[in-house]
């Protein structure tokens, strides 16, 4: 497989698998991510109100923001070890690049969520909010099946 002329510079075969240590921290926050978050939907539409409730939804959504950051850094941290390396290596690029798209749609929704007003276009970005972070689970598990299963093919097949 040859490197694109932008990169000269070999790329070792397993320069894009990440360590054990980023891979839990991505596991760890896209967890928190989805547990928050579905906390979150959860109270808001079950519950009535209550002053246990109104307090645990404002938690989670703290919590869901802290790690939104957190996540904001490992998508940094990935971006050259991990993300343009296998990009380059032309390996996984449908879900990653599906994981590219569903981060910034959610970036940009969260960020709607925070400071823009109007009812509409707050409604708006909440589904969109929601059905994005429910979809992004899906394909990082996709991503990682597939990553998954090409290292586990030999490197020459005939």
């Amino acid at each position: 497989m040859s490197v694109s002329p932008r990169f000269p510079h070999h790329v070792r075969e397993s320069a894009f698998r990440l360590s054990r240590r980023r891979r839990w921290m991505v596991y760890g926050v896209f967890a928190v991510l989805f547990i928050t978050g579905l906390a979150w939907l959860a109270l808001h539409f079950l519950d009535e109100g209550s002053d246990t409730g109104t307090l645990a939804l404002a938690w989670s959504m703290k919590l869901h923001g802290a790690a939104a950051m957190m996540s904001l850094y490992l998508f940094g941290m990935l971006w050259g070890p991990h993300i343009r390396n296998a990009w380059v290596r032309q390996r996984n690029r449908t879900a990653g690049a599906m994981l590219v798209i569903l981060t910034i749609a959610l970036v940009l929704t969260g960020y709607a969520l925070y400071y823009v007003n109007g009812e509409l276009v707050r409604q708006s970005a909440e589904v969109l909010h929601w059905s994005a972070g429910m979809v992004v689970c899906i394909a990082l598990w996709i991503h990682i099946s597939i990553g998954r299963r090409k290292r586990k093919t030999p490197p020459f097949q005939i």
